[in-house]
């Protein structure tokens, strides 16, 4: 055809078709060909026409371009050809419908008048790419009888017919016409050969054997070539099948895999949970491994739970597992002595900031009853049948020993020394016995005779406190062995445990009946209430239950029970500090102060605390007011009123109700400087974008105050508002108002306070609360009446009727960092309200269902960076909440001792930082790689071979902690 270099371009399934096609693109090419041309026509058929190409896509493109029309020998297996597919889009994107013939070879075609379209339903033999393409039934060539090599010729009347079809639109000319010239062409060629023929004949005859040899193995070549041509092509669309097996495979394997890890990820952070109160060694071990198999929401949660279970345990201290039968520690606490229950295995550890080393083991001595240790564990006492053996604390070698009396050989049940070590209280049967290490003949036995439980010296070794069986307590005076008044009386169980204050003028009891006494050492006086809080535990016969011991400095108490768990207790108020400290999985049998890591020979400084476990464990605290996972800024005043972090995530902004902000250094923890010269209290405070201004907002005046010195810009609140009470800043400036009654947005267009209508949000809408969306074009406000209100900032009005939010006054509001939600809380003035609520920003209606069940006033609320977590400042404790499954995350975060006022995420989302009445900032790191390095730092070792398979599974053993 003029421009077309091909008159059709042949489409069709290799694998099926091949040979017919070859048949249709001869019969076409031979039709109504005048004997002195090569072809009728040029039909292009791949294997026919392209010559050897690396580029086989691109030359088929030319191909289709150089093309009048697209020849489809349509069949299922064209119809599921990704190459026939690619050949119709490509010419059908240049060119009309109506330029596409179709050959059905196998399978259904079937037309839908109604749709105007092929009905797809029962049509099997055209792709998918024709849905939709012809607006009339095309018409098509029927060569679904073809089934045998004979039929493939134009002398067969059937395919004549159908090649007749298929060759007059190419030629552009009638069937009758064409059919003629066919006949006439073909006559003329005879007559042409039956002369060549007559003038040939002789050179015919003598290369007759030639031609038919030459013919045949012609012949032969080709049907080789067809065969080897198809079975390339069948060889090719295997391969593309078996390639996109292969990736479906490998997909399928990944999601295995993935669907694999968090599968065990869950089931190691619902395991780990549950091991909380048994095994918080191995919950705090399986959490880090759920995050490093799988960092999933379980995982992080089950983390922080492990975490702030015990906030103040600084580490696991292991050792052989044994039994402790009794334990004593020094009264520093760096050495621990611990009976076996053997009663014949003494066991000496000593804990420094090096770790925990085993000093050694007795054999030559059994029967041990009962164990005491001198205050600098120079000394050990051990109670045998007929004497006490006296040993060398440090080392264990034998100094000396003590005889007990020769018509006794029943081994004292309770030993003390006195706080310089050379004096040794015992009780056996014949009654309290005081020996002197220097040689001096033993005084007692003290009487009245009575059944001893519990010995303790006065820090100057003056008196001796003894507990009885029957809960009382005797003072007596050490020198002369005289009782002190009367026994001291209250206790309804056996005294386990006496300890007298480090400056002597108390005296601790800790009992039977679980209740600890505070006595004044020198009337004799039961001092306030008694001390409750300790579990209920099994009765038995061992001489420990509740221990007690004073720090150093006299303030603190600590007592450790059977119940397995540890309480510190302010000595001055009687009043428990924090929750209790567990850890432990069996009864504590001892407790001292001051085992934190310290200088060699520095003395205990009350700041961290041992005890022993039932199953000899030892755990170290820290117990000051924070925890483990908590760096403390202290130093605020009259406490922080808000907190805004810098855009480089390291500094610190912390207002203060004394007039001070402070900017510190979150990384090193130091004050980089405060900012004094405000007046009055500093309501809100933010950093410029390039942190170069801190804009301070007090009740009177908005302050910008450049860091690099400069001086300080001020303007005063309106005319309408001269004294606020809420105060919203936005880092890029933003700035909002309100005495209650009226609400103003500072216009720097202006250069002026603007009021908002404010009477339009409800009738009583006394602002309580203030906060910008992100980019500062919505601002929330919070009323008394329990309402929430949006506004357009630039058009200076309400966006829609307020939000009857809370039956009490909106104290706290926050925007996602999306800008998409805004959370709310409710403080009144008697009351709080349990829910913080979440509210769409594009409907204003609330996100169900809300984060209830707080157990105080939410004063403070912040998002983190992307809006996955919520932190609820709930009184003294922050409440981390992941907002898309309204599930809190872990314990609450406790070290607060007032109300929180302000919590501000860091941009990295690293730091938390949490502020209030208490004068202090408190930073929370919140990177799961910190939280697992802790973690792993308080266990203090790793999973065990036995632990992985039984713990994780098959997965190759790899711990986290190392």
């Amino acid at each position: 055809m003029p421009g077309r270099k091909y008159s059709a371009f042949l489409s069709y399934s290799h694998t099926e078709d091949l040979r017919l096609a070859a048949s249709v693109q001869s019969a076409l090419q031979g039709f109504a060909r005048p004997w002195y041309k090569t072809y009728a026509l040029r039909i292009f058929r791949d294997k026919a026409s392209l010559a050897a190409n690396p580029a086989l896509w691109g030359a088929i493109l030319r191909a289709l371009d150089d093309s009048e029309y697209l020849l489809l020998l349509a069949s299922p297996a064209a119809r599921a050809s990704p190459w026939v597919a690619r050949e119709i889009e490509a010419f059908l994107t240049t060119r009309a419908p109506d330029k596409m013939l179709i050959a059905l070879t196998r399978g259904v075609i079937a037309w839908d008048a109604a749709s105007r379209d092929f009905n797809w339903a029962t049509t099997t033999a055209l792709p998918d790419g024709l849905r939709g393409r012809f607006q009339d039934q095309p018409l098509y060539v029927d060569l679904t009888w073809v089934d045998k090599h004979e039929q493939l010729s134009l002398r067969h009347a059937g395919f004549r017919s159908a090649i007749l079809d298929l060759a007059a639109p190419l030629h552009g000319r009638p069937k009758d016409d064409l059919d003629s010239d066919d006949l006439r062409q073909h006559r003329r060629t005879l007559r042409l050969a039956w002369s060549s023929i007559v003038l040939l004949a002789a050179l015919s005859v003598s290369l007759g054997f030639a031609t038919f040899y030459a013919n045949r193995q012609r012949t032969e070549a080709t049907r080789q070539r067809n065969e080897a041509t198809r079975q390339a092509a069948i060889a090719e669309d295997n391969s593309r099948v078996a390639e996109a097996r292969r990736a479906e495979a490998d997909a399928e394997r990944r999601r295995a895999e993935e669907e694999s890890r968090i599968a065990v990820s869950r089931q190691l952070s619902a395991q780990a949970r549950d091991r909380l109160a048994t095994r918080l060694d191995l919950a705090l071990l399986q959490s880090v491994q759920a995050t490093i198999v799988g960092d999933t929401d379980e995982a992080r949660s089950s983390l922080l739970a492990a975490l702030f279970y015990s906030p103040h345990l600084r580490r696991f201290l292991w050792d052989e597992p044994v039994t402790v039968k009794a334990a004593a520690f020094s009264s520093d606490g760096r050495t621990l002595v611990e009976l076996g229950d053997d009663q014949r295995t003494v066991r000496l550890r000593s804990f420094s900031a090096s770790g925990m080393r085993a000093l050694g083991h007795f054999a030559d001595v059994h029967d041990i009853r009962s164990l005491a240790v001198t205050r600098d564990a120079a000394r050990l006492a051990l109670a045998v049948p007929g004497r006490i053996v006296i040993r060398d604390g440090r080392t264990g070698a034998a100094l000396s020993d003590l005889r007990g009396s020769p018509e006794s050989r029943e081994p004292s049940s309770v030993l003390a020394f006195s706080a310089d070590g050379t004096t040794l209280a015992s009780y056996g049967s014949a009654g309290i016995t005081m020996s002197s290490l220097d040689g001096r003949a033993p005084r007692g036995p003290l009487q009245p005779k009575r059944w001893e439980t519990a010995l303790a010296f006065s820090p100057d070794g003056s008196r001796l406190a003894s507990g009885g069986n029957d809960g009382s307590i005797v003072l007596w005076d050490a020198k002369s062995g005289e009782a002190l008044g009367s026994p001291l009386l209250g206790h309804r169980g056996k005294i386990f445990s006496l300890a007298f204050s480090p400056d002597g003028r108390l005296l601790a009891s800790g009992s039977e009946d679980r209740t600890i006494r505070l006595w004044n050492a020198a009337t004799r006086a039961f001092i306030g209430r008694p001390l409750e809080g300790h579990e209920p535990w099994p009765l038995g016969f061992e001489t420990w239950g509740l221990t007690v011991v004073f720090s150093p400095d006299g303030q603190l108490l600590a007592s450790a029970a059977k119940d397995g768990s540890v309480m510190l207790w302010d000595v001055g108020t009687g009043e428990r500090l924090d929750p209790p400290l567990r850890g432990h999985a069996t009864g504590v049998v001892d407790v001292a102060f001051g085992g934190g890591p310290r200088r060699s020979g520095s003395p205990a400084d009350g700041t961290s605390l041992v005890s022993v476990g039932q199953d000899g464990t030892v755990l170290e605290w820290a117990i000051d007011s924070t925890s483990m996972t908590t760096a403390t800024l202290a130093g605020h005043g009259d406490g922080v009123s808000n907190l805004a972090f810098g855009q480089d995530a390291r500094t610190l902004a912390a207002a203060s109700f004394n007039g001070i902000v402070n900017l510190w250094d979150v990384e090193t923890r130091r004050l980089l400087r405060p900012l004094a010269g405000f007046r009055g209290a500093v309501l809100d405070v933010a950093l410029s974008h390039d942190g170069a201004t801190l804009r301070a907002a007090t009740r009177e005046q908005l302050i910008d105050r450049p860091l690099d010195g400069g001086a300080a810009r001020t303007r005063r609140f309106p005319a309408a508002a001269p004294t606020v009470s809420r105060v919203a800043l936005a880092p890029g400036g933003q700035t909002a108002v309100s005495n209650g009654v009226t609400l103003a947005v500072w216009s720097d267009t202006n250069q002026t306070f603007e009021r908002l209508p404010i009477a339009s949000a409800s009738p009583d809408h006394d602002v309580r609360s203030l906060a910008f969306s992100p980019d500062a074009r919505l601002l929330a406000s919070g009323g008394a009446d329990g309402t929430v209100a949006l506004w357009d900032v630039s058009g200076r009005r309400l966006l829609r009727p307020a939000v009857a939010a809370h039956r009490e006054a909106v104290y706290a509001l926050a925007f996602s960092p999306d800008g998409q939600t805004l959370a709310s809380s409710a403080v009144g003035t008697a009351d709080y309200d349990a829910n913080v609520r979440l509210w769409s920003v594009a409907t204003g209606g609330q996100l169900l269902p809300a984060l209830g069940g707080h157990d105080g006033p939410v004063r403070a609320l912040a998002f983190n960076r992307d809006g996955t977590m919520l932190a609820a400042g709930e009184s003294e404790r922050v409440v981390l909440w992941q907002v898309d499954r309204r599930q809190r995350v872990g314990q609450p975060l406790t070290g607060h001792v007032g109300p929180i006022e302000a919590l501000a995420f860091s941009p990295d989302g690293r730091w938390l930082a949490s502020g209030g009445h208490d004068d202090r900032v408190l930073l929370w790191d919140l990177r799961p790689d910190s939280w697992r390095r802790l973690a792993c730092g308080i266990a203090n070792r790793s999973l065990d071979r036995a632990e992985w398979a039984r713990l994780v599974g098959n997965y190759p053993y790899k711990p986290a902690c190392r």
